[in-house]
C-alpha cells in the first residue's frame, strides 16, 4: 500500500463502507490533524491492539457523527502532550470518557475541548493572561 507519510492533515468524511483507518493511519507519523465524520461502520476501538504504530504528533482531533464510537480510543494518549484540540459531536453511543482525558485536560497542552452528545453540551476553552 502506499501511503503520503509526510501528510499533516487528513478529513474522512460520508464514509459508510469504512470499518477501519488501521492500514492507513499507522503510516501518518507525521500527521497534525484528523478530522472523522459520518462513517457510520467506523471501529475506532479495534485499532487498540495496534496503537504503537499511531501517530505522537496530533494536534486537532475531531469526531463528528460517528455511531460505533462506544469509548474513547486509547491511542488519543499517545498525543497527549500535542494535542490542543479535542471535538466530539454526534456520537450517540459514547457514553463515559476514561480517566486519562483528565489528565489532557489538566496537564497537556489542550487549549480546547468541544463534547456534543444527545443532550449534554461541555466546552472547555483554556484561556491564556499575559
Amino acid at each position: 500500500m502506499q501511503v503520503c507519510t509526510s501528510l499533516r492533515f487528513l478529513n474522512i468524511d460520508n464514509c459508510g463502507g469504512l470499518i477501519s483507518l488501521l492500514p492507513i493511519l499507522k503510516f501518518l507519523t507525521t500527521l497534525e490533524a484528523l478530522i472523522i465524520e459520518n462513517c457510520e461502520k467506523l471501529d475506532l476501538i479495534e485499532m487498540e491492539d495496534n496503537q504503537d504504530d499511531f501517530p505522537t504528533s496530533l494536534r486537532a482531533l475531531r469526531f463528528i457523527g460517528l455511531p460505533q464510537l462506544v469509548a474513547m480510543p486509547n491511542w488519543i494518549k499517545r498525543s497527549a502532550n500535542s494535542l490542543q484540540i479535542l471535538v466530539i459531536e454526534s456520537c450517540p453511543n459514547l457514553t463515559a470518557f476514561p480517566e486519562w482525558l483528565t489528565f489532557i485536560l489538566t496537564a497537556s497542552g489542550l487549549n480546547k475541548l468541544i463534547i456534543r452528545l444527545a443532550d449534554c453540551v461541555y466546552s472547555f476553552t483554556r484561556s491564556f493572561r499575559t
